[in-house]
This record gives C-alpha cells, structure tokens and sequence, in this order.
C-alpha cells in the first residue's frame, strides 16, 4: 500500500504510527511503500498494529534508484542486521544495530574491500548500557542470530554476488 494511502500519528520518538483510517483508531498492518516525486521508490516497509515492525529498504533519489539499505526493524528503529550498498552494487556497510545504534561494524571501499571495523567487546557494550538488561540481551541474541564474521567473509569473497537476502526471509 501507498503510504498516502494511510493516516498516521507520531510517536514519542518521533516515528509514525499508521492507521487506516482518517480518526486514527485502526492501526494498519501490512506492506507499505512511498514513492519520490518522479516516481520511483523511495522506501518499503512492513508494518505490524501500525509500527514498522520487520524488513526495511531504502532506495537512492538518482536516477538508477538503487537499493542504499536493508534491515531489520522493531519499533520502527533498526534492530538488527543491516546492510548498506554503494551505487555500484558492492556492500559498503554491515552492521548490526540496536535502537538505531550500530554497535558490530565492518565498513567496505566501493571496490568491495574491506576498509574498517569494530565489534564491542562485551565489556565494553556492557558498560555502556549496564543500566539496561534488554540491551545486552539484545546484543547476544543479535550477535548468536548474525555470525557477522562469517557474513563479511562472504561479502569480501563474493562481492557484487554475495546473497544478501538470504538473511532478509
């Protein structure tokens, strides 16, 4: 569906909460997409009792309108594994991210070289967020989900035909 299709009410976060109808007492679920003026896509999500609640895209404004990001989202934050492209198809970013914070990252050149990363130390991620018990859950149950190790070894030995959506069904 048509994000203009849809009504919608913002959070305390400043997300969107989509409804079905123009009162905002019927919370959507489904797929929505919204489109850039010219009319290629912009962004597609799934939805669940209104919040972006699963696979997330985002596309580029130019004119090859490719594919920038895909993750996964919970509350409409990204939570999860989350894979970042540059124009030519290579992967410019793997991360894997709570809240919107990427806390395991493995960054890569536009030739599909491996050009950075950073994985927390769990002391490290403890510390952080040692206040918050959900977080360093989270952290594990992410971390035990996504071998991100093994997923870099395929994007570096694979590059423009790593199989990216494998991970995203």
């Amino acid at each position: 569906m048509n994000v203009n299709e849809l009504w919608f009410k913002y959070d305390d976060n400043r997300n969107p909460i989509y409804y079905i109808d123009e009162e905002c007492k019927h919370l959507y679920t489904g797929h929505v997409e919204e489109y850039y003026n010219d009319g290629t896509r912009d962004w597609e999500a799934d939805v669940v009792d209104g919040i972006v609640d699963g696979i997330y895209k985002q596309y580029s404004e130019d004119d090859e309108n490719f594919l920038e990001v895909i993750e996964y989202e919970k509350y409409s934050l990204s939570n999860g594994l989350c894979l970042n492209f540059h124009k030519n198809g290579y992967v410019s970013a793997l991360t894997i991210d709570i809240n919107n914070y990427s806390v395991d990252y493995y960054a890569y050149n536009e030739k599909g070289e491996l050009s950075g990363y950073d994985c927390w130390e769990n002391d490290k991620a403890e510390a952080y967020m040692a206040s918050v018990d959900w977080w360093c859950e989270r952290l594990r149950e992410y971390r035990s989900k996504y071998d991100i190790e093994a997923i870099n070894e395929e994007i570096l030995r694979d590059g423009k035909n790593f199989d990216y959506m494998k991970y995203f069904r």
